[in-house]
């Protein structure tokens, strides 16, 4: 745990420092009371990773004595903390030259005190800290750029600040990002990395001054690969890009998932491979899928209705989070179980109907614990683990009497059960994870009959250990079950 303290005279640019450092990866805390000092570093310690280096911005604000920083800084050591001072000053006419500019009050300036007089008090104060500092950095001199480069070269391995850069696909009737700094309309740039191959193939026909291939003798329109004015199409982007994912990664198979209105669109792209004599355009599939709605409304971007999935899941992760607090509020670590079951509830809900039907998204059936959810299942796996917990430590033999189950209720569910393997295989060879969403659902729903009318915790041994091992098979297809879909399994809920 790495702390630094940036101190220095008002004036000499602790603020514009503390906002470099925020981009170098420190996080930042202004005007912290040295005695909040300690705690805070448990805090951080506490946070697993999340804060990691840590800037505290501090000076005269405080109105307290730099002996109490002092102290409050060697009591990180015990807590294996490091710590460096970075002290910024600048010359007494300087600084004063930069209040007048900006009009401020100096921390230290009273009724009839000028700023130079408070100046010379701050000085004075700031003396020892000044002593104990690692760093020293005297900013008359220097630019905003200049100080920004001094920083990264102290306190990054290369010296030198990365340069972000995002690289954005957009559609020009969308409008132009307004945050760009460079655009570039690469729809007229010429690509004959395909365009040669179909001419070669004579695969290419003139139409209206447009380039397309001809497709008609497999009932499908035209693909066109280059408009009149000689700009490209998503046709020609598709095959360009398919190419080069080929020779790029060699692909066993290239999937391609989006929304079933471009189902059109892909039988024509993957057709032209097809035509071009590749046999590995059996390799490329087209996964479609459907819309999701909210109730009352089609979303749709460009009418600006949209809504952005981190938003849903966090309102999903404290929605949940109220559920818990209702149901169960003694629950240990309720916020990680709430993340775990909100974003569940959210996933399950897409992945539980066959993929190109439509979706509309409703919240009330989304986290229903009763329901056919992802709460519903994550609550029968939590279930299971909790059978578990109320018999004590029990340790399954190899060798167990299976004959002890007789009953209808345990049958269907092992019946259930044994469908998992091939339920997986239909699944992955139809790209279809309905199906074993509803798989899951579909033991859930068994389970839960079990353990309502089969008591587990009996004193026949022998049916005990059968239905613990009935038990413990269920939670192992939950969780893989569940596993595929990307969804996690609290012990607790």
């Amino acid at each position: 745990m790495e702390f630094l303290i940036v101190t220095g005279l008002s004036g000499a640019g602790k603020t514009q420092a503390a906002h470099f450092l925020e981009d170098l990866g420190y996080y930042c805390v202004d005007n912290m009371p040295s005695a909040l000092l300690q705690p805070f570093a448990e805090f951080c310690i506490a946070s697993q990773g999340r804060f990691t280096k840590v800037a505290l911005v501090t000076d005269v604000r405080a109105h307290e004595s730099f002996e109490q920083l002092f102290r409050a800084l060697d009591s990180l050591r015990a807590l294996d903390c490091t710590f460096r001072i970075l002290f910024l000053e600048a010359p007494e006419s300087t600084l004063v030259r930069r209040y007048k500019e900006t009009r401020r009050r100096h921390p230290l300036a009273e009724p009839g005190k000028t700023v130079q007089a408070a100046l010379r008090e701050e000085i004075a104060l700031m003396q020892p800290v000044r002593d104990r500092a690692d760093y020293i950095i005297n900013t008359q001199n220097l630019t905003l750029a200049q100080l920004h480069k001094k920083l990264c070269r102290l306190f990054t391995e290369t010296g030198e600040a990365k340069l972000p850069i995002n690289v954005v696909a957009f559609g020009y009737k969308y409008g132009i990002p307004i945050d760009a700094d460079l655009v570039l309309d690469v729809r007229f740039l010429p690509n004959p990395y395909y365009i040669e191959e179909l001419k070669e193939k004579n695969l290419l026909k003139e139409s209206e001054g447009a380039m397309i291939v001809d497709l008609d003798e497999y009932d499908m329109a035209p693909c066109l690969v280059m408009k009149k004015d000689g700009s490209s199409i998503y046709a020609t982007r598709d095959l360009a890009a398919i190419f080069y994912r080929k020779k790029e990664y060699n692909f066993d198979k290239c999937i391609y998932v989006t929304g079933l209105e471009q189902k059109l669109h892909f039988a024509q792209v993957f057709k032209v491979i097809e035509l071009l004599g590749y046999d590995w355009y059996q390799n490329l599939v087209h996964v479609p899928y459907g819309l999701v709605s909210m109730e009352g409304g089609k979303l749709s971007t460009r009418n600006g209705n949209v809504i952005y999935a981190e938003q849903i899941l966090h309102e999903a992760i404290e929605k949940i989070h109220e559920i818990i607090n209702e149901k169960n509020p003694d629950l240990p670590n309720k916020e990680e179980v709430s993340r775990q079951v909100g974003i569940g509830a959210i996933l399950f809900n897409d992945l539980y109907n066959q993929r190109i039907k439509d979706v509309i998204f409703n919240w009330d059936k989304i986290l229903n614990f009763d329901g056919e959810t992802g709460p519903y299942v994550q609550y029968t796996y939590a279930r299971c683990a909790s059978v578990f917990r109320k018999v004590g430590a029990v340790e399954l033999p190899a060798e167990i009497d299976y004959s002890v189950l007789t009953d209808d209720v345990t049958m269907n569910l092992l019946k259930d059960l044994t469908r998992f393997p091939e339920v997986i295989k239909e699944a992955a060879d139809k790209y279809e994870p309905f199906m074993i969403a509803r798989f899951a659902v579909s033991v859930a729903q068994h389970f839960n009959k079990f353990y309502h009318d089969c008591q587990i915790n009996v004193e026949e041994e022998n049916v005990k250990l059968a239905r613990l091992k009935v038990v413990d098979v269920t939670m192992k297809v939950i969780k893989s079950a569940l596993d595929l879909l990307g969804i996690e399994c609290p012990e607790q809920m």
